[in-house]
């Protein structure tokens, strides 16, 4: 592990004020460490052993808000192997120092056992009710809050404040000594740390028997969203199941920030293939925190090992789950797009479903999402739906659909569909952790499987078998089919068009071609709502057709049709118009 000192915005961090063992700090007392000289936002850090019981004095002085009951520059100390704390400025008692209304001294005497111990220093800066707004940058404001921080305006400074905040800890004994480094977390054989803002992280594992697993993980909850947003899952590389997952149940405030979680778990997976991942938002993660660090900030992130030492050699990282080749991909999808994709497959087969799209708060059901027909009948036979997603992170309307499904042999059809606003090209909220992957990914899942089994071919307006197909109808548009049936015949009537106050405006109807008359039409009442506007109407109805021969019409008004929406289109915006099936 690598001993790091952050400042704002970086990512390096190097080994602070190291001091050789046996320094003396005044005669018959030794220092063991002594980290001063911060700037705002650093975190410092420094490593020693201790090779016998010994008794400690410290000597600190951190930051807290004149009205607050919180610290924002502090100093604390953990055990480097069980990574608990063993002292914290902020848990115990500080008075406030003389002639500064936001500086606090504390002393204090504690017994360390041998072992091995990490000292770190957080200087945070003056930021007004924990948020990163600098009271430099307040202007007109900041005399409101120079209540709450302090009087004189040479006091705000953030540089100042923490050119005066240090920890010194000293020893009448000697018998201790300093490493090079910060240790941090021992290695584990999969690791998914130190992500940086906006990361989608990945790493396969294989387990050739059950073995218990020390899972170790660190991250940031949402209080305001009640949702994870820095955390990791494990998954069954085979059927996508989640066999862990850090949320606020299994996890507890890890020191530092409220949001700040920590997750130490055992658990036992069977034999078999596995995926661990860790996302993280666009702010406060390692290296890069908006509020105080956890008290192992070395931690943040996901580590997996065996518990037993004897099953170290177990767990092999492999590729497994990741290796997978997508024969389908509608992926980082704009607003209002539509995509078909068909496909066939020789035999039965389990398919790996991935999808990323977006929940309507205003309507039952998502606003983008992926959903599969059957090619010849135009059946539907999956659609993503709240009911069989989860969230994907970021805004809570971001959903997710990870998953194996099992697909029998034949044809079918892959559609995708977005809305007008928050996609890929657009987000209108905070995004998804796997923006990349916005839109359906179809792979054929299982580690050992024909990529052979499928083939892609390029989908009809209408079922292959269909009788008629008048599809993507545009404005103003009168158009007809005729078609024949040699006996009687069920036939499927899947219609899609415009209507409001039980009036349709874009609409079928059949027509017997012989006298005339109407032998079926689309009306208001026989419509259900079919996504976007509420005026987008459809219809999907079985009927009775004696032999004879038929005419099928399709007529559109001058506004509000396939490619040219005036509102939001409907979910399957190319089916504008009317298919027609036989029932068989």
């Amino acid at each position: 592990m690598i001993s790091k000192t952050w400042a704002c915005g970086a990512v390096p961090l190097f080994l602070g004020m190291m001091l050789v063992a046996g320094t003396t700090a005044f005669a018959g007392e030794y220092t063991i460490a002594d980290i001063r000289s911060m700037r705002p936002d650093d975190l410092k850090a420094v490593a020693f052993v201790v090779s016998e019981d010994m008794d400690v004095h410290i000597d600190a002085v951190g930051g807290r808000h004149r009205n607050a009951d919180w610290m924002f520059a502090y100093p604390w100390l953990i055990d480097a192997t069980t990574r608990e704390v063993v002292w914290a400025m902020e848990k115990g008692f500080s008075s406030r120092r003389t002639g500064s209304p936001y500086l606090y001294k504390m002393e204090d005497d504690i017994r360390l056992p041998r072992g091995t111990y990490e000292l770190y220093y957080f200087a945070g800066r003056l930021r007004y009710f924990g948020s990163n707004l600098k009271i430099e940058d307040l202007g007109d404001l900041k005399e409101l809050v120079k209540d709450w921080f302090g009087k004189a305006d040479e006091q705000l400074s953030d540089r100042e404040l923490v050119d005066e905040c240090y920890v010194e800890l000293t020893s009448d004994s000697d018998t201790f000594s300093k490493l090079p480094q910060v240790p941090g977390p021992a290695a584990a054989a999969v690791e998914l740390i130190h992500p940086d803002n906006d990361q989608y992280l990945q790493a396969g594992f294989v387990l050739d028997r059950e073995i218990e697993v020390q899972v170790y993980a660190a991250g940031e909850y949402s209080e305001w969203s009640d949702v994870a947003v820095d955390w990791g899952w494990i998954a069954d590389a085979d059927d996508r199941e989640r066999v862990w997952e850090m949320d606020r149940w299994n996890s507890d405030w890890a020191g530092g920030a409220e949001k700040n979680r920590v997750s130490r778990e055992q658990v036992t997976l069977p034999a078999g293939r596995y995926i661990a991942y860790y996302v993280t938002d666009d702010s406060h993660t390692y290296g890069q925190w908006n509020d105080s660090p956890p008290y192992d900030p070395e931690a943040w992130g996901l580590r997996i090992s065996a518990v037993s030492p004897a099953d170290a050699a177990v767990i092999r990282p492999a590729d497994v789950g990741l290796d997978e080749i997508a024969f389908i991909a509608i992926t980082q999808v704009c607003d209002n797009e539509f995509f078909s994709e068909g496909f066939r497959l020789s035999t039965t087969a389990d398919v790996h479903l991935y999808a990323i799209g977006e929940d309507d708060r205003y309507n039952d059901g998502l606003a983008d999402y992926a959903w599969i027909n059957e090619a010849k009948t135009g059946e539907r036979i999956w659609v993503m739906d709240d009911d069989n997603t989860r969230y994907a992170g970021g805004a809570e309307k971001n959903r997710m659909f990870d998953d194996v499904i099992t697909l029998e042999e034949g044809e079918y059809i892959i559609h995708y569909v977005s809305d007008g606003s928050h996609s890929y090209c657009d987000w209108n909220t905070s995004p998804p952790y796997d923006q990349k992957s916005y839109g359906v990914t179809l792979s054929l899942a299982g580690g050992n499987v024909d990529k052979n089994i499928f083939t892609r071919f390029e989908p009809s307006e209408g079922p292959s078998d269909a009788l008629v197909a008048l599809t993507c109808v545009g404005d103003d548009e009168r158009r007809k089919q005729r078609f024949t049936l040699e006996k009687v015949t069920r036939v499927r009537i899947q219609a899609l068009g415009e209507g409001d106050d039980d009036e349709m405006y874009d609409y079928g109807w059949i027509e017997d071609a012989n006298d005339g008359t109407i032998a079926w039409e689309m009306t208001f009442r026989k419509t259900r709502y079919a996504g976007g506007a509420k005026k987008n109407r459809e219809v999907d109805q079985q009927i009775l057709l004696d032999k004879g021969s038929y005419i099928v019409y399709y007529v559109t008004d001058g506004s509000h049709s396939c490619n040219d929406w005036n509102a939001d289109s409907p979910d399957n915006p190319f089916s504008w118009g009317i298919v027609i099936t036989e029932v068989k």
